[in-house]
């Protein structure tokens, strides 16, 4: 568990709660100080382990912020008079749900929702499940307590609280998708304390069962491209290699991964190191050979959910190339149903087996497939007239597509007048299919993490959008390999808050996270800094400048000198002040200042060489404070490619 930082701060705290039920007064009642009266934690006598969990956290937390101990109890009869904090089935809580018919099911709160509610100055936290339980105490240490949870390693803890004023709770917090995360790097390495803080479910950081679990998916050693670790190549090795270097793979399996016929040889097509599956192979041709792709499939499955005997979702999910299976079969019917119909008329057939041998050998179970619509067959199997090509390119029922547009301009919502023709409008063309949906979208330049790129910007119109679109889980994809780029930890929180609460203001929201990352005397320059980058994106935007994911934009025309300098200079003064304030939190807040200011220092120093007036020393000064910054914080990494490095960059720059 990381260290958190804390503010020493009192704070009297504003109500941001409201009711649910529209025939009265929304607005939420002062109820009491909490701290001029004695409360305890009350579990129920069956407690789970994950509200005995979130009852220490809940306790702790309390005690942290106001050095009141609060007593957990599962006997009514032990209080004494006091008040309580009644977290799950308590049977103080039932008889509450039974009077006002409070809905806690699955179908209710989307899975991962809960139910806060007071009376009679108690509060009252429940869910469908344990996880939401969880979710619900964080919500009210933010809400009640003032505590914010902003990245992996920061939290803001008021401290020596006086006052701790509770306000009504009569209100149902449902998340817009059941499923959902932003993947960052703290979210890539496991950091299961600050996925349960961002109030995220995903397969990608699978939350221990303290902590509730997560929605169970199958898990493979990559989560998204998952067919090498379903049939791996290395299964059927001829030993030796091709005539291009690749590894030879024995003569009867050649034509389950992609190849193409040279004088009646069966070669396979490699790319960049990469093998995908060749997805007609037992569908479309060799039906009854055993070692068709899609009976290796079967089989290999049949193997895998029959250890596995718990998990509910499974992704099958194609190699990262950028073509499909170029054989003639694949070919011939790529051109009758599109590349995704293929693909889909494959898994189609895997369901179908796979699912019929649980049903039969494990009382009925059955597993949600999911598979890609990304790279090469993004493109739905639709006809000129926005209908689907014939039924067989229909996903089964347990056979949902996640859709991954790789190809966006990730500042703008998919359906968003100014995103690229491409993507525009494809989700509703995929809608037509009638199936349930995932999403897996995009929100950074990944060969210049440092580039300003203001994704959480689109984030507002780009979840209802999805969320209009029956979307069931949202994955939302930055850089996930170097800890030290400030902006995945700003687009989380935005992300976090919006999936709760679509209604909230996006730079309300950044406004607060600076805040409360930056300090008092800092934060408005920050929020200033952002307000300058994010009105020069628009102004690109009406001089008809394409926004693109690449970043080939971003440029020292498009960014002029005045600019950056102005983004810099903004960093200097909240830095001189902070450095100049009494703050206890000094060091912590300028190191967050600092971290945060490699994006305009990088920005600069790759425009520099395009500016007029901007000479030999001015670049090495400015090349040796932004590297002093990297070493300083131990950066390694400013892009995704594993030759996009710190030292490499040190290089280019003679250093």
């Amino acid at each position: 568990m990381k260290n958190n930082r804390i503010f020493c701060l009192s704070v009297l705290l504003l109500p941001l709660i409201c009711s649910c039920n529209e025939s009265e007064d929304i607005s939420p009642k002062f109820l009491c100080d909490m701290l001029s009266k004695d409360y305890a934690i009350l579990l129920a006598k069956e407690s789970s382990e994950t509200e005995n969990y979130v009852a220490k956290e809940l306790k702790d937390t309390y005690f942290r912020c106001t050095n009141v101990n609060l007593d957990i109890l599962d006997d009514i009869a032990m209080l004494n008079g006091k008040n309580f904090i009644s977290l799950g089935n308590t049977e103080q809580f039932n008889g509450i749900q039974a009077r006002k018919k409070i809905d806690l099911s699955k179908q209710a709160l989307n899975e991962d929702g809960f139910y806060i509610y007071t009376e009679s100055n108690n509060i009252y936290i429940n869910a469908y499940n344990d996880r939401g339980i969880m979710y619900g105490v964080y919500e009210f240490l933010e809400n009640t307590l003032g505590v914010k949870y902003l990245s992996h390693d920061y939290t803001y803890y008021p401290l020596s609280l006086k006052e701790v004023n509770l306000y009504s709770y009569d209100k149902a917090y449902v998340p817009l998708f059941p499923q959902r995360a932003y993947l960052n790097t703290p979210v890539f390495d496991n950091d299961f304390n600050y996925v349960a803080h961002m109030r995220f479910n995903t397969d990608y950081a699978v939350m221990p069962s303290y902590m509730g679990g997560s929605s169970l998916w199958h898990q493979f050693p990559i989560p998204g491209h998952t067919v090498g670790s379903i049939l791996p190549y290395t299964n059927y090795l001829e030993g030796g290699v091709d005539s291009n270097g690749m590894p030879l793979i024995k003569e009867e399996y050649k034509e389950v991964y992609q190849h193409r016929y040279i004088d009646d040889k069966v070669v396979n097509n490699w790319y960049l190191g990469e093998l995908d599956l060749c997805y007609t192979n037992g569908v479309d041709y060799n039906i009854s050979n055993s070692n068709s792709t899609l009976n290796l499939m079967i089989e290999s499955l049949k193997e895998i959910l029959t250890k596995d005997t718990t998990c509910e979702y499974l992704h099958i999910g194609q190699a990262d190339v950028a073509f499909s299976c170029p054989c003639s079969h694949c070919s011939e019917s790529a051109s009758k149903y599109k590349s995704s119909g293929v693909m889909i008329r494959f898994v189609n057939k895997v369901e179908e087996a796979v699912n019929s041998y649980l049903r039969e050998t494990q009382n009925g179970r059955e597993v949600t497939f999911s598979m890609f619509a990304y790279s090469y067959n993004v493109q739905p199997p639709v006809n000129d007239e926005g209908k689907p090509i014939d039924e067989t390119v229909i996903p089964n029922k347990r056979v949902t597509i996640k859709y991954a547009p790789i190809q966006a301009d990730y500042v703008y919502s998919l359906d968003d007048s100014r995103q690229n023709d491409s993507t525009r409008n494809q989700l509703k063309k995929w809608s037509v299919l009638g199936c349930d949906f995932m999403a897996w979208t995009y929100a950074t330049i990944f060969s210049n993490y440092y580039y300003y790129y203001p994704h959480y910007q689109s984030l507002r119109n780009l979840l209802t959008e999805l969320h209009n679109a029956n979307v069931i889980y949202e994955f939302d994809q930055s850089l996930y390999n170097e800890y030290n780029v400030y902006q995945q930890y700003l687009d989380a929180y935005v992300f976090s808050k919006l999936c709760w609460d679509i209604d909230k203001d996006v730079n309300e929201l950044v406004k607060e996270f600076c805040k409360y990352y930056f300090g008092d005397d800092a934060y408005m320059d920050v929020y200033n800094f952002h307000m300058l980058m994010d009105g020069h994106y628009n102004y690109l935007t009406t001089k008809g400048i394409t926004l693109d994911s690449g970043g080939s934009f971003i440029t020292g025309t498009n960014f002029p000198y005045q600019l950056m300098n102005k983004a810099c200079q903004y960093f200097a003064d909240a830095i001189a002040k902070t450095n100049a304030s009494s703050s206890k939190q000094k060091e912590t807040y300028i190191k967050h200042l600092e971290i945060a200011s490699l994006t305009p220092l990088y920005m600069s120093l790759r425009f520099y060489p395009y500016y007029d007036g901007v000479n030999d020393e001015m670049s090495s000064s400015l090349a040796s404070k932004f590297f002093d910054l990297t070493d300083k914080y131990g950066v390694k990494k400013y892009g995704e490619n594993s030759l996009l490095t710190i030292a490499n960059l040190k290089k280019e720059y003679g250093i």
